[in-house]
């Protein structure tokens, strides 16, 4: 079989890459690429009822052991945080008791890593020592001790710990040393390899492989009120998460990750930072958050935002070029937008896929974008990258985008397969074609690359296969991975069954 590739009528390509969409479903933030280890830290945890969004502070809090006598209930009286002012009192009833975290299920120790753990502590009356760290089985497997201070004041105790070996399910608790009362509030436990303190380094790691064109953030289902995410970060008010539903309806964004950290992670990438605006509800609201938005990112320290920015440790402005539109009045915020910023450009925010992930759907179907980040056990949709506790790996879509990503060049070509269920797709740079071929058959065609210009001699051939139901999963999360072949022929190759091959010929 032949394929054609002309130079005929060939154009630019612009901002090619892939595009990542970091939207809060599937704990893709919370409990994802936000690195905080546990659930509900700050006891400011929203919940969806048919009413709308009710506080349900302990959410993933219980007893530790399990039936020990310790009584946990919510307080808001003399907070330690006005704008977030749920607490815990804890009234322990024996020795050696306390309370623990879900934290997505358990903790992972990786050895040889450092946790960075924090909580705030105030007593009245209890002055004896309580124990905070990690535990499994009821076994102790790394703690610190700390005294109480009886004076009614909070206090912060913070600390670190080294994991000694790896392990799964691991329990955060805090235990008590005798009976008595005390309130918490606070807690944090967060890997110390967390890029800017922030961010999953495994996460990163993933999307940086790609080399991504733009990063997408806020956006999802409703309003983000990105105000409410910059700022230090235990005073950002946590917001019901328009991402909740009846499946998982616990979700609140922390603002963990807020408005700075997402434009300094597109920039660590090298990627264009495209913020999603909503324009809903009260109109003149939207437009002036937009506005702000787009001052927090280019102002200069003359100006509000700019200002902030710059306190925030940004002193220079973002490479803000492109916002993207949502809600039922994006028309009439795009028309506001280009009035006040007519060098930002506007487009439409891109519905989400909700694809099934089998290969043989990723080979076909170009379909809609996907959720960067799904956690297992979680997902609404399916991710480019899956993950839990323990890993996180690509799916056959983020093998596939990667390759888009990383083997695409500057100009885009025609290319033609003589049997037309082959699609193809061809672009060059200055030393290398490249020839994109998705075979979405069970045949084994040979294929014969043919032009009418000198597009060089191949030299590489990556390719992914499996069979159309298969897809990478927590059992086999590699199942489906660009595989290198050797050329054995300057201009022909053969394409597995149900197969993307990218074949790189070098002028």
């Amino acid at each position: 079989m032949k394929i054609t590739i002309t130079q005929e009528g060939k154009q630019p390509i612009f901002g090619h890459g892939a595009d990542l969409f970091l939207y809060d479903v599937n704990h893709a933030i919370d409990g994802g690429l936000y690195a905080e280890l546990l659930e509900n830290h700050n006891f400011e945890a929203k919940v969806k009822t048919k009413e709308g969004f009710a506080h349900d502070g302990a959410y993933a809090w219980e007893v530790y052991p399990a039936g020990a006598n310790v009584a946990l209930k919510m307080k808001t009286d003399r907070p330690l945080i006005a704008e977030n002012p749920h607490y815990m009192r804890v009234t322990c009833y024996e020795r050696g008791a306390g309370f623990k975290n879900r934290a997505f299920g358990g903790i992972t120790l990786v050895k040889g890593c450092e946790y960075k753990i924090s909580l705030y502590v105030r007593s009245y009356d209890y002055k004896d020592k309580f124990s905070v760290g990690f535990f499994q089985g009821g076994d102790i497997v790394r703690v610190k001790k700390f005294k109480v201070r009886a004076d009614g004041i909070w206090h912060r105790y913070t600390f670190r710990l080294k994991a000694k070996a790896d392990m799964g399910g691991v329990d955060f608790a805090v235990l008590m040393n005798k009976e008595g009362m005390i309130h918490v509030d606070r807690f944090s436990v967060m890997p110390a390899s967390a890029v800017f303190g922030v961010f999953r380094k495994d996460f990163v790691r993933l999307l940086k492989e790609m080399k991504p064109g733009s990063v997408h953030f806020f956006g999802g289902k409703g309003a983000y009120p990105w105000k409410q995410s910059v700022g230090e970060r235990k005073s950002r008010v946590q917001a019901p998460n328009p991402a909740a539903s009846e499946d998982f309806p616990h979700y609140g964004q922390t603002f963990g990750v807020g408005c700075l950290e997402y434009f300094r992670l597109a920039e660590y990438l090298g990627a264009e930072p495209v913020p999603v605006l909503w324009a809903s509800g009260d109109f003149e609201s939207s437009v002036q958050d937009a506005f702000d938005l787009i001052e927090f990112a280019l102002g200069g320290t003359d100006t509000m935002w700019g200002k902030l920015r710059a306190q925030l440790g940004h002193g220079t402005p973002f490479a803000l070029h492109t916002v993207a539109i949502a809600g039922q009045e994006k028309e009439a915020l795009k028309v506001r937008l280009s009035e006040k910023f007519p060098e930002i450009q506007l487009e439409e925010e891109a519905e989400m896929s909700a694809a099934s992930g089998a290969w043989e759907e990723v080979l076909t179907k170009k379909g809609l974008p996907v959720p960067t980040f799904g956690r297992i056990g979680y997902l609404e949709s399916k991710p480019l990258v899956l993950f839990n506790g323990e890993i996180a790996f690509g799916t056959a879509r983020y093998h596939l985008e990667k390759l888009k990503s990383l083997l695409t060049g500057d100009r885009l070509l025609q290319a033609q397969a003589e049997d037309q269920r082959i699609l193809i797709s061809c672009s060059e740079r200055d030393i290398f074609t490249a020839v994109h071929v998705a075979n979405p058959t069970a045949e084994e065609p040979e294929v014969e690359i043919e032009g009418d210009f000198e597009f060089g001699s191949l030299m590489r051939i990556l390719c992914l296969s499996g069979e159309p139901t298969c897809e990478n999963t927590e059992e086999e999360p590699y199942k489906i991975v660009p595989k290198d072949i050797a050329p054995t022929a300057p201009r022909t190759a053969v394409l597995p069954p149900f197969s993307y091959t990218v074949l790189i010929f070098r002028k």
